[in-house]
């Protein structure tokens, strides 16, 4: 890539940015307040459509610049808006959200290397370089982390500034960085700004790249090793270990995956005057490029296990995406390299392929058309329809919660089944308004016995009234390895979490049936400065009690605050 000076693009893109961001001010409300529909589509929109041109605009052809600006835009635009505006994203939305990203992300580099390779010729057809968009991608990466540190460094930079003149007396600086319709200005000049400028010191950013590549490079032979050492030992361990642990088994392996996929194109790099001379460097790449198949198919089996135990949900359908996809990089970097002489080239080849086919792949899912919360809501229906599975044992709160618009459709039909137990256990999700209060009795149970593992009872030997046990297995806290005090005050508890860190209380009220509990407030406690933290060991074994302290406090117009001294 060819050393590019040029100031005034930096000023404009500063100008852009400033004017992005003002917009921003001018259409989010302020004070917190609920975002209305459609406009945080529409900020995203302008957010990716300033960024994109930011990255792509070049001297030659802006039209083109401005035309994928556009594109992108749109594309995030769109996603966010059949994403539901502000309505609180689930976990469909937020994927195909992280699509959209993903496209737009591969989409740049593509069209950069396309745009700079002359684009059309005549009797070639479009013409992809990779070495130019394998240098541009790596580019794009580093000049995103830049950018964003060069944002925080003006920051901090502003902040000094403003208190250096308040030192005498000169406010408008402070002023001015308290004001949130500058500081949406500032943001945005700085961050494009801060683009533009980085990009025409085009070196740096190379070095940098070179750096960075050198460094993953260098920990190629740690995760091949590893990657080999964990397929050898399988067939001694077998894979009834795995099966143990189907939650965490397929994210880890396609971690594992793409870390070599990085790892061994840090090796491979964009063109052969390029690729690691060391043996070492490059055994230790096609070790990755032969472990990635392996490592997906047993992904594959993992996630085909936990569909055929548990039927489709939306994040199994997303593990299946995600799994089909390193598969496809896996056996097209299998192939290559047992066809050893040529591996790398055949690679590069392979990724630029996979580039354009990923892209594609991604811009559809982050798409309506694919509704994976439909095609699971079918699925878990079907479940219980037939009887495999009881309405007791049914995961209500991830049909009402996890499945989107169908999930919730759903919920609505089978409030009117016929079958009361089913038609009960749909309206009380129905009316439901958070996933815990529908914890199913296997999940409850489980959640009970870690609550009890968890908590410290006071005054000693006092016994937690069931409902309350059950209303806080219900709520969800003091679960994990938490550590947490509960104190037992007649027709009052109070349940103390976080005693570690930030001590937090959660007050619950017996209601007026005598057998159910409600929580009457929750929040974070007063603490006095300089007192010790106590670690889980320490809250479950040593002596706790309940002292009263004598304390002086700041008042404001009658108002505590928290400030407590002797």
């Amino acid at each position: 890539m060819t050393q590019d000076i040029w100031p005034a693009r930096t000023a404009m893109l500063a100008v852009l940015g400033g004017a992005a961001g003002l917009a921003f001010h001018n259409l989010l409300p302020p004070g917190g307040k609920t975002i209305p529909e459609g406009t945080l589509a529409l900020c995203n929109g302008l957010g990716v459509f300033a960024l994109g041109f930011a990255y792509v605009w070049e001297r030659s052809r802006p039209g083109l610049a401005i035309a994928f600006a556009l594109a992108v835009g749109f594309i995030a635009w769109g996603t966010s808006h059949f994403a539901g505006g502000t309505a609180g994203l689930d976990d469909i939305a937020t994927w195909r959200m992280v699509c959209a990203a993903i496209a737009i992300a591969i989409a740049a580099p593509l069209f950069q290397a396309w745009r700079d390779g002359a684009g059309a010729e005549p009797g070639n057809g479009p013409r992809i370089p990779y070495p130019i968009a394998h240098d541009r991608a790596w580019t794009n990466l580093v000049l995103w982390f830049a950018s964003l540190a060069f944002l925080g460094i003006s920051w901090l930079l502003a902040w000094l500034l403003a208190g250096l003149f308040d030192l005498i007396g000169i406010k408008i600086l402070k002023t001015l960085l308290d004001a949130r319709w500058f500081g949406f200005v500032f943001s945005g000049a700085t961050l494009l700004g801060g683009t533009g400028l980085l990009r025409d010191q085009i070196r740096i950013l190379s070095t940098l790249q070179r750096v960075l590549r050198f460094v993953l490079s260098a920990l190629t032979p740690v995760l091949a090793l590893g990657l080999a050492l964990f397929l050898v030992a399988l067939p001694f361990t077998g894979l009834a270990p795995l099966w143990a642990a189907t939650r965490s088994t397929t994210p880890i392996l396609l971690a594992c995956i793409i870390g070599a996929l990085v790892l061994a194109n840090a090796i491979i790099s964009d063109e052969p005057a390029d690729e690691g001379r060391s043996r070492v460097m490059r055994l230790s790449a096609a070790v990755l490029g032969i472990t990635m198949l392996p490592l997906g198919v047993i992904a594959a089996l993992s996630t085909a296990r936990r569909i055929m135990q548990h039927g489709l949900s939306p994040d199994r359908l997303w593990a299946v995406t995600f799994v089909a996809i390193a598969c496809a990089y896996g056996l097209v970097y299998a192939i290559a390299v047992l066809r050893r002489s040529g591996w790398m080239a055949r690679i590069r080849q392979g990724n630029l392929a996979m580039a354009v086919l990923l892209c594609a792949a991604a811009l559809l899912l982050a798409t309506p058309i694919i509704d994976f919360g439909a095609l699971s809501t079918r699925s878990q229906l079907a479940r219980l329809e037939s009887g495999r599975i009881s309405p007791e044992k049914f995961d209500w709160a991830a049909l009402r919660f996890d499945f989107g618009a169908a999930g919730r459709q759903a919920v609505a039909a089978l409030a009117k089944s016929a079958s009361p137990a089913i038609a009960s256990a749909a309206l009380e999700a129905q009316k439901a308004d958070n996933r815990w209060v529908l914890r199913r009795p296997d999940q409850l149970l489980n959640g009970t016995a870690e609550l009890k593992a968890n908590l410290r009872v006071l005054p000693a030997g006092t016994q937690i009234p069931p409902a309350l046990l059950a209303a806080m297995a219900r709520s969800g806290d003091c679960a994990g390895k938490q550590a947490c005090v509960l104190l037992i005050e007649g027709e009052r508890a109070i349940l103390f979490l976080n005693l570690q860190y930030a001590p937090f209380q959660v007050i619950w009220q017996r209601g007026a049936g005598k057998e159910e509990w409600q929580q009457a407030e929750r929040g974070f406690t007063a603490t006095t400065p300089g007192a010790q933290a106590a670690d889980r060991q320490e809250v479950l074994e040593g002596e706790v009690t309940i002292r009263t302290v004598r304390r002086r406090q700041i008042a404001i117009d009658g108002k505590p605050v928290d400030v407590i001294f002797e």
